[in-house]
């Protein structure tokens, strides 16, 4: 198989953290993974796939937020100091970052408590103790990125949530979201292939959360109208069996339309025709089934036709202008 390999997978997943606004018990997630390569231009072209996906949604209010882990002999010997640094004001914490400090003290580094980030202002740097090689790739990326001209934020206290992340960290956050503002988010996890038990395979991805996307696509880009071109409404169970052949016609012209399977008055089935963005409604009473013919009232100029059941070309004729004015209608209600 060549290298690297490049894959990407979408479906859903369970997270046990309290539910929040775009952050559901069960959500559905979209992400990206490059195995096989340790350069740094990949990780560039991985951040620039996941911004070129939100602007064709129209998402563009976003910032990107990078940062470098370093390797795992780094990291361990920056938690012992940042330990060091946090023991005197373990008591000025908030309660998370108490419950962290020991166990997993760089995820503090990340907290959304005010006091706690005035106490890390003066915390030592994980970039302090970096060796050549992380300090490099970290160089070469942040060049990568300028030369795309894609903006970014250097920003020392991301860390994500996942232990196996190493060198590369990233987020894109929207300031449209409140408080869980991270859009996409992903890294660099070189050694977690080896840690499951395969061969040390270097690797990069990102995740996306499809309801978070959702709440920001909605505001950005207009989904096409749902519409009927015509909602058959009648009166009684003989005229319904009429309305059942009308709409087996009309479907075979590939027209939609439904049938008000009630029995309440016509202004009622009035009322839910337009509650279905129906273009036309077409009314089947004892009159009609009478004289084997059918009425159209058209909802948007509440003018009314009569038309012999012969006549059915006639009337998908007609649909096609009023079809094309409802639609400028809607398009111009969208823009």
């Amino acid at each position: 198989q060549k290298i690297p390999q490049k894959l990407w997978y979408s479906g859903p997943m369970f997270r046990y953290e309290r539910p929040q606004s775009g952050r559901q018990r069960q959500f559905n997630q979209l992400g990206v993974e490059v195995l096989g390569s340790f350069d740094p231009l990949i990780d560039a072209d991985v951040i620039q796939l996941a911004l070129n996906l939100l602007k064709e949604l129209g998402i563009t209010n976003c910032e990107l937020e990078v940062n470098s882990l370093g390797t795992l002999e780094e990291r361990v010997k920056y938690k012992s100091n940042l330990i060091s640094y946090l023991q005197p004001y373990e008591k000025e914490l908030d309660l998370d970052s108490q419950k962290r400090l020991y166990n997993n003290p760089l995820r503090i580094l990340d907290t959304k408590n005010l006091k706690t980030k005035d106490i890390l202002n003066e915390a030592p740097k994980l970039s302090n103790f970096f060796g050549i090689e992380s300090q490099t790739f970290f160089e070469e990326l942040c060049d990568a990125l300028n030369s795309l001209h894609i903006g970014y934020t250097v920003n020392e206290q991301l860390v994500r949530g996942l232990d196996y992340y190493n060198h590369t960290a990233f987020e894109i956050k929207s300031n449209s979201l409140g408080a869980q503002d991270t859009l996409c988010g992903g890294g660099r996890y070189d050694e977690l292939i080896s840690q499951l038990g395969g061969p040390r395979t270097p690797a990069i991805g990102w995740a996306m959360g499809i309801e978070r996307l959702l709440l920001l696509v909605k505001e950005s880009i207009s989904l096409p109208s749902q519409y009927l071109d015509f909602y058959i409404v009648s009166e009684n169970k003989s005229t319904k069996l009429k309305a059942l052949q009308l709409l087996q016609i009309f479907r075979n012209h590939n027209c939609k339309v439904e049938i008000d399977w009630s029995y309440s008055k016509f202004s009622k089935q009035f009322k839910r025709a337009s509650q279905n963005n129906a273009i036309g409604c077409i009314i089947i009473g004892e009159r009609e089934l009478q004289s084997n013919s059918f009425s159209v009232k058209w909802l948007s100029s509440k003018e009314q036709n009569s038309f012999q059941m012969s006549e059915i070309e006639n009337l998908i004729q007609k649909l096609d202008h009023y079809k094309s004015s409802y639609l400028e209608i809607i398009n111009n209600i969208n823009s």
